[in-house]
């Protein structure tokens, strides 16, 4: 499947502006022993968001978007859907009114270096959401969108940056201290962190997992 256009050229490029803006960086680090990966079971009940996943990579190199079950200390890793150059994750769907914490995630093989950028938002019933990104020679980068309008994408102003350089998993007490343009400027030369290699499952198992 050809990875789709999310939305018009207008709305796109009110997105790449807003991801420009943000300078979302995260340096890359080597891969950790791949753990257990957990497939995501979205809601089947109670008020829910969606959740819309995009990535732009080179070929041979896959992304990922995970959940965690602990929003607040960033543990417990579930798969949230994988996409590659040319396949895009399907959407899925949150709980709502909650806090949330979604990790971004690149893999690249050939460099056998993983890149992961994580952000905690406050999903809001029946809104759309975007967690969009894209490899960089050197890193990822990532943000979190409203989406709800296609033709108004905006970054989501509850998210907040929780693995700054040299740190995994930031408290979300000291992420809202930073607030949106802080978080940003943190992460313009982010390093994602050995430790936050330590949950999720290696390319290996992501490439059997591809358009699934």
């Amino acid at each position: 499947m050809q990875q789709s256009h999310i939305s018009s050229g207008k709305a796109f490029l009110g997105l790449a502006g807003a991801m420009a803006a943000a300078a979302l960086l995260a340096s890359c680090v080597a891969t950790a022993p791949p753990r257990p990966l957990v497939k995501y079971v979205p809601p089947t009940g109670g008020p829910t968001a969606r959740l819309v996943m995009r990535g732009t990579v080179p070929a041979g190199e896959l992304f990922s978007v995970n959940v965690f079950e602990d929003a607040e200390k960033c543990e417990g890793t579930k798969l949230v859907g994988v996409g590659s150059s040319t396949v895009t994750p399907k959407s899925s769907s949150v709980v709502a009114n909650a806090v949330t914490t979604v990790e971004y995630r690149v893999d690249k093989p050939a460099l056998r270096q993983v890149c992961v950028m994580r952000w905690t938002f406050t999903p809001v019933a029946g809104r759309s959401y975007l967690v969009r990104g894209q490899s960089t020679p050197t890193g990822c980068g990532a943000a979190v969108f409203d989406m709800t309008d296609p033709e108004n994408i905006k970054f989501e102003p509850t998210a907040l940056r929780r693995n700054p350089k040299g740190s995994a998993c930031v408290p979300i007490g000291q992420s809202k201290a930073l607030g949106v343009a802080g978080a940003a400027s943190s992460a313009t030369s982010g390093d994602s962190g050995d430790a936050v290699l330590r949950q999720g499952a290696g390319s290996e198992e992501l490439q059997g997992l591809i358009g699934k």
